[in-house]
């Protein structure tokens, strides 16, 4: 088995070393196919593992950036747990249209 780098054997005078054979697992947490798309895009093969949870506003939701993040926070921990050796990739977007917050998906 290949060993994935460790703070002892991942760096050679202040560079990262990257091990071709050793790949991550990789899971997106969203069942988003744009963001499937763009991963495997750029090469990454990932397993999409959408979170399922709620995604309404909080009070320190205070921007729809703060919203977006928390939610993309939120969902990445959430699947971790499932894949506590996986590397997992939480996203959301939210967009601000004359001052109010809206969520991707909704014309309104």
């Amino acid at each position: 088995m290949i060993e994935p780098p460790t703070p002892s054997n991942n760096r050679i005078s202040g560079q990262p070393v990257r091990n071709p054979e050793y790949t991550p697992h990789i899971v997106l947490a969203s069942g988003s196919p744009r963001r499937t798309e763009i991963l495997a895009s750029v090469g990454v093969n990932a397993d999409v593992r959408p979170s399922n949870m709620a995604e309404h506003r909080l009070p320190g939701d205070i921007t729809p950036e703060a919203w977006g993040l928390r939610l993309a926070g939120d969902k990445a921990a959430s699947v971790s747990k499932e894949y506590p050796d996986a590397l997992t990739i939480g996203a959301d977007d939210r967009g601000d249209r004359r001052g109010r917050a809206w969520q991707a998906g909704f014309s309104k």
